[in-house]
């Protein structure tokens, strides 16, 4: 039953302390099924993730960092073996840029369109955007 049964992949690399409130605007809307990987963060980051683990999110973790891509990977394959009667998977980064709001229209969007990829686009034109994104992304 949406949105419950979509699963939230985010990938963490020294992630903020500001990924927990994210999760909770997440689970506000009704996600359950939190994956955060914790690509090679290290000891220092390890009371964020245990903080996170605590929100009911499960944290899959390993030392060394491989990349975002990795991550994706891991994720996929964990909820792949580990959860059942999940409907859909979204991704989203653990700096807050995608907001809850638009996960959860991204999450709707797959749930109404079974065995479909759902690719989100940003909108760079607009002036607030800053500059590192509109040039990294």
């Amino acid at each position: 039953m949406f949105p419950a049964d979509i699963a939230i992949l985010i990938p963490a690399f020294y992630p903020k302390s500001s990924l927990l409130s994210y999760v909770d605007e997440l689970k506000a809307l009704g996600f359950i099924k939190i994956i955060i990987i914790d690509d090679g963060s290290g000891n220092d980051f390890s009371p964020l993730f245990t903080d996170l683990e605590l929100k009911k999110c499960t944290v899959v973790r390993y030392k060394t960092n491989y990349g975002k891509g990795h991550a994706l990977k891991v994720g996929i394959g964990y909820v792949a073996s580990h959860l059942s009667n999940v409907s859909g998977i979204v991704t989203a980064d653990s700096d807050g840029q995608h907001l809850a709001a638009d996960v959860f229209h991204v999450a709707e969007v797959s749930a109404s369109h079974p065995d479909t990829l759902v690719l989100g686009e940003r909108d760079f034109s607009r002036k607030s955007v800053p500059r590192k994104s509109a040039f990294g992304n």
